[in-house]
């Protein structure tokens, strides 16, 4: 379901599944989910909220449970509605919404989507969080120095990043760091909770 801020229904899918792992597409039509079972084998899917179908964009091999070597699968929507971003805990892809034709980006977990659609975020398998450029393969880093704690969430001007140092962090119990894209120029916010996102006012 999509709900607006006052807590009221705005879409409710016909489709009933069962999965952990969806993404609701900009427009907020359509959504990408991770699933199987009476729809057919384990795949990436996409289905509209007013469909009782669901059409598949890839097969994927059934999600293992995360431990300490293996993150969750996540899906993430390009702004322009054309491509799912498709990390499985192992590597990154982007797929296409209408065809479902993939390519591999990038080794890693935890991608998201710039809010322009320019960059993409993601952690490394080594945890070091980065940044790709689609158009051009641009990669910048953060801070190779210290591994990540959390995936780098984007302000909704697209302009900044969040990210949450893991053990070993420039400060004893650890910082969140807001990190700015222009200038890879970044400030540490040692007060703020591990679990700070950004407020998203429309």
């Amino acid at each position: 379901m999509v709900l607006d801020t006052s807590g009221a229904v705005v879409e409710q899918s016909q489709l009933k599944i069962s999965s952990q792992t969806f993404s609701v597409s900009p427009d907020e039509k359509t959504f990408a989910f991770l699933g199987g079972g009476a729809l057919g084998s384990y795949g990436l899917y996409i289905a509209g909220f007013q469909s009782s179908t669901a059409r598949k964009l890839k097969d994927v091999s059934v999600q293992r449970p995360p431990d300490s070597s293996h993150r969750p699968a996540v899906l993430d929507w390009s702004p322009d509605g054309q491509f799912v971003l498709f990390s499985d805990g192992d590597t990154i892809e982007t797929v296409k919404a209408d065809t479902g034709e993939s390519r591999e980006i990038a080794d890693g977990f935890d991608a998201r989507w710039s809010p322009a659609g320019g960059w993409i975020s993601y952690v490394r398998p080594d945890r070091k969080a980065a940044l790709l450029n689609l158009a051009t393969g641009e990669t910048k880093m953060f801070d190779e120095s210290h591994d990540i704690g959390r995936a780098p969430k984007w302000s909704p001007d697209g302009r900044y990043l969040l990210f949450r140092e893991a053990e070993g962090s420039h400060w004893p119990d650890g910082c969140t760091w807001a990190y700015r894209i222009s200038d890879s120029a970044f400030v540490p916010l040692t007060d703020v909770d591990p679990r700070a996102d950004w407020i998203t006012m429309k």
